[in-house]
């Protein structure tokens, strides 16, 4: 992660000193968010936590700063709400029924840089570093409800996806991210962070 971090950032001081035009702009996307099976430890027990497919929704703003003709940078800032149901918990090896509701927030801060090959198309690859706020309601194990519980942990994600310019202030996008946390506390459960999403994006630029 610190690598992560120094990679975009270095990545930040190249657009700045690149260029002085810069677009802001505002955003929002939403699309489908996997959460990883995640494993669970508590003193000597060990076990998973399976996760059903859920939603991610959330809203962007930065600026896009250009490097040159072909390419240009996005340093922004990102919050984005994830939610996926519990589907099932693995305690050494046991199989037991579970029902409850991993959410978060992510507020990351992010770069990405944009390769315009014309036709309208710029892919665009990068990341970021951030906190998430994570909390686990409803679990009910087995028929037990278990308390609410949630954290906040450093996170860093990266990903890629393609961009197209439907009009000079009007972008859309899709693109695939990696998300990883800290191991999350949940009432002394230390729980690994995972996920996954696919999202569809919207950008105006002023």
């Amino acid at each position: 992660m610190k690598a992560l971090f120094i990679g975009l950032s270095a990545l930040a001081l190249f657009g700045f000193a690149g260029s002085a035009q810069a677009q802001f702009y505002l955003g929002a996307q939403g699309g489908v968010s996997i959460q990883d099976e995640g494993d669970a430890e508590e003193g000597n027990v060990d076990g998973e936590i399976d996760f059903s497919e859920g939603f991610a929704i959330g809203a962007v703003g930065g600026y896009r700063f250009g490097l040159n003709d072909n390419l240009s940078l996005d340093v922004e800032g990102e919050v984005t709400y994830r939610d996926n149901d519990v589907d099932d918990i693995t305690v050494s090896g046991v199989d037991l029924d579970a029902d409850g509701d991993l959410t978060s927030f992510a507020f990351m801060a992010n770069g990405w840089l944009n390769w315009h090959v014309g036709s309208g198309f710029s892919p665009y690859v990068g990341g970021g570093v951030g906190v998430l706020h994570v909390e686990l309601e409803d679990l009910d194990v087995v028929g037990l409800n278990l308390d609410d519980d949630s954290d906040t942990v450093i996170a860093g994600q990266l990903g890629a996806g393609v961009a197209y310019a439907v009009t000079e202030n009007v972008e859309l996008s899709l693109d695939y991210r990696f998300l990883i946390a800290d191991d999350a506390d949940f009432n002394g459960t230390e729980t690994e962070i995972e996920n996954h999403s696919v999202l569809l994006g919207f950008k105006y630029l002023f």
